[in-house]
């Protein structure tokens, strides 16, 4: 479930970024704060996000920086961040990114269904809409079990 994969340690609200690195680091942060993570899988979610710029920015608003198994994921989960104002990633169809979600994997399988899950709820514009506008971890947190309740009947 979404909420397995998050908690309020691991979220971030209204936080001001200059750029997509900054961005990322936040979320990466806030993984490696919880043990999520060593320090240097922050550096190869950057780099990673060289790479791959358009396909981090996975739809209108939203990026997912992540970096591979091998590179210190400790656990698997996910971070969030709000932007107080977007930034670009680089991807022209997609930017501005107003909402950061950092994964942590720790292999290529395991947070499959929540991926999955988690795509359902990116899907929904208006719960992606109520994430970024959240004043407090508190309520991002609340839209998430929200979805959860009302589309995967837990």
């Amino acid at each position: 479930m979404l909420t397995d994969m998050i908690s309020l340690n691991r979220i971030a609200v209204n936080v001001a970024c200059k750029n997509k690195d900054e961005a990322i680091k936040v979320a990466g942060k806030l993984l490696l704060k919880d043990g999520y993570i060593k320090e240097n899988y922050i550096e190869s979610m950057i780099e990673l996000s060289e790479e791959l710029n358009a396909y981090i920015v996975l739809i209108p608003k939203v990026a997912m920086p992540h970096a591979r198994p091998e590179d210190g994921a400790l656990k698997t989960g996910f971070s969030i961040v709000t932007l107080k104002e977007p930034v670009c990633f680089g991807n022209k169809k997609n930017d501005p990114v107003y909402l950061v979600i950092g994964l942590s994997a720790v292999d290529n399988v395991s947070h499959l269904e929540t991926m999955k899950q988690l795509s359902m709820m990116l899907c929904d514009d208006d719960v992606v809409n109520n994430i970024i506008k959240s004043q407090s971890c508190e309520e991002l947190y609340k839209y998430i079990e929200d979805f959860e309740k009302k589309t995967l009947k837990c």
